[in-house]
């Protein structure tokens, strides 16, 4: 199997297991709730000691690990459950196109924060400039964008196994990243970066990252570029056109 095949397998099914993988991670509000439980724990054990700067912070250090650790838990519960649905209904979803279009809208979709990506793809500036009309039919364009790395993506599946390796969140909980390793049949396992961040309390994919190569990064100037010298119309239609079903 050539190289090039290789990255490209690694892109395509990245986006597909990544959009799907954190179907049941820890939503915003569920985190603050174990925040809030572990912090009345740590409060209560420490209230008979005066002057606990120092055990507050070793607190607040052990509270951070618990979160993270409950967040890495539901993460790989839903890795496990994308590994069995890939890999026992594979046939179906490719073989099936609504039912992979249905699994996409209703499953997938749902958890891939475009807005976002889109954000860091033009940059701020560009973005505070468009129209509420503009950037409504850049998510829907994007999210189609989405369907059509997922549908090429099942065409390269043929049995890669996925396990979660860890997630790392930051010091307030608010991004992370999850790892995850696929496993070809026929080459050595590899492992793919995903960033997510909380957004309207639940946590949500925005970029990718495989083998060190950001999407965001690789595909920013492009985007940009079209926006600068064409309009966002002409980025539109430049997705759509990318977008149209080929032969």
């Amino acid at each position: 199997m050539k190289l090039d095949k290789r990255n490209r397998d690694l892109v395509f099914l990245s986006l597909c297991a990544s959009v799907s993988l954190v179907s049941s991670s820890l939503t915003a509000s569920e985190l603050d709730f174990i925040n809030g439980q572990l912090s009345a724990n740590n409060s209560s054990a420490i209230s008979s000691v005066s002057n606990q700067s120092g055990s507050s912070k070793v607190a607040k250090l052990d509270t951070a690990k618990t979160i993270e650790k409950e967040v890495n838990n539901h993460f790989e519960q839903a890795v496990s459950k994308i590994d069995n649905i890939l890999f026992t209904q594979q046939k179906k979803l490719i073989n099936t196109p609504s039912k992979l279009y249905q699994f996409v809208n209703s499953e997938l979709l749902p958890l891939w924060n475009s807005e976002r990506t889109l954000k860091l793809l033009l940059g701020a500036s560009k973005w505070k400039a468009l129209t509420a009309n503009e950037i409504d039919s850049l998510n829907r364009t994007f999210d189609q964008t989405m369907r059509r790395y997922i549908n090429e993506g099942m065409k390269f599946y043929d049995g890669q196994r996925i396990k979660l390796v860890s997630v790392n969140l930051n010091k307030k909980q608010t991004k992370g990243i999850v790892t995850i390793e696929i496993s070809p049949i026929y080459l050595p396992a590899f492992k793919i970066n995903f960033k997510i961040s909380k957004s309207n309390d639940q946590w949500l994919l925005y970029d990718i990252l495989v083998e060190g190569i950001s999407y965001v990064k690789m595909k920013k100037n492009e985007y940009r570029r079209i926006v600068e010298q064409q309009g966002v119309d002409e980025l539109l239609a430049y997705l759509d056109e990318k977008n149209m079903p080929r032969n």
